[in-house]
């Protein structure tokens, strides 16, 4: 199982200088970078120039750190009424699933609803915080579409 250093939670951004208005805050910049380095802004992130989207950000990680452990989660036994151990999937495993996931809702789209609007359509994503989130979240990258987070403590009308 990997392990992190600990990191300052209250420095996760910092606002930019120069962008407060009357009444607001100004933008925040997050920090885009491993919780090893949250206590430095780093001004570029890329060390290769052609990663410029959130698609180039995966698919580079995942040539880079294909084997790697990546997303885990701990799975719930019903009987017990407890959870395991974490498992752990790596890059290569969780790029499988999303480009199946993805492939899927294009296939829903166009074959089974007969949409023939192949890109930048919304996918409403209500899920609790486990993997498939984010496999739905990256699939939406990848297949140029529009996630939609969709929270149950919102109430029904935000649905």
């Amino acid at each position: 199982m990997p392990t992190f250093d600990q990191y300052n939670l209250d420095k996760q951004s910092i606002e930019v200088p120069g962008t407060r208005t009357p009444g607001a805050t100004g933008k925040l910049q997050e920090f885009l970078t491993h919780v090893g380095f949250a206590d430095n802004l780093i001004v570029n992130i890329r060390d290769e120039p052609h990663v410029k989207t959130l698609y180039d950000i995966w698919q580079n990680s995942v040539n880079k750190y294909a084997n790697n452990e990546f997303l885990g989660h701990r799975p719930f036994n019903t009987v017990a009424q407890t959870y395991g151990g974490y498992t752990w999937q790596t890059f290569r495993q969780i790029n499988q699933r999303v480009n199946a996931f993805g492939s899927g809702l294009m296939h829903l789209n166009e074959v089974i609803l007969g949409n023939d609007t192949l890109n930048r359509w919304a996918l409403g994503i209500w899920s609790h915080g486990r993997p498939e989130w984010f496999i739905s979240e990256m699939s939406c990258n990848c297949y140029n579409l529009v996630s939609v987070a969709l929270y149950d403590t919102l109430g029904p009308d935000a649905i």
